[in-house]
């Protein structure tokens, strides 16, 4: 029976919840630490020693570099990079997908300042997908989905950090039909800061916040814009 999903463990997992949307009695489960991390946590009464949750950990494959080709791009088309948070190229690439009768999965902002993966098929839904949310974000329970999506032979596009879609890759295996985004990423803050930021704010104007922004360009517009808006 395994101690832990990967060796290392604390130093290791990234949270991407792969092993958890793996067991195939849901006897992983993810538990939040005092900042709001998730890490997996196996019931030993009930785990039959399958194995799975192990093979779904991306810490255990062999890690493979290759070459990749550069490519800058950004859509400045009716002032949609505006509403990104850098060349809006991931709202560019999802509104094809779906306009293409695909669908999409990104992260937004749910109720008091977490953030969690979600579902779209229409252009209208991929609004609250788009931007940076610099905070770790939960893959909610949505690797079985895409994985349906993708035997289907939907187009599927996914969107999140490195360790996410490594683990959407290790979950779901390769497909003609899905397309992998990583965004740069240097590191996830805190989620349970950010949850408590949220709080603050809603506490000190009295009233529930509806939207968020880490980078507003709207007076910064191409300049590095630090600015929050909510």
């Amino acid at each position: 029976m395994p101690d832990s999903i990967c060796c290392d463990f604390h130093l290791r997992c990234t949270g991407c919840e792969a092993c958890a949307q793996s067991c195939p009695i849901a006897c992983v489960s993810m538990e939040r630490d005092d900042e709001g991390f998730p890490y997996p946590l196996i019931d030993k009464k009930r785990c039959v020693e399958c194995g799975l949750c192990v093979r779904a950990c991306p810490n255990n494959r062999s890690l493979y570099v290759g070459f990749f080709q550069q490519a800058w791009a950004f859509q400045e088309r009716r002032g949609e990079a505006l509403r990104s948070s850098s060349g809006g190229a991931f709202h560019a690439l999802a509104v094809q997908v779906v306009e293409g009768g695909g669908v999409v999965y990104g992260f937004a902002f749910e109720r008091g300042g977490a953030v969690a993966m979600r579902r779209a098929e229409s252009v209208d839904e991929l609004e609250c997908l788009r931007g940076s949310k610099y905070v770790q974000g939960s893959m909610a329970g949505m690797y079985p989905r895409i994985a349906r999506d993708v035997d289907e032979g939907v187009p599927v596009l996914v969107s999140g950090t490195g360790c996410q879609i490594a683990g959407v890759r290790s979950f779901v295996g390769k497909a003609d039909n899905l397309l992998l985004i990583d965004v740069v990423c240097h590191g996830v803050p805190s989620p349970g800061l950010f949850e408590r930021q949220w709080a603050f704010v809603e506490d000190r104007y009295g009233d529930s916040l509806v939207s968020y922004a880490f980078r507003d360009k709207r007076r910064a517009h191409w300049r590095l814009s630090k600015r929050f808006r909510y």
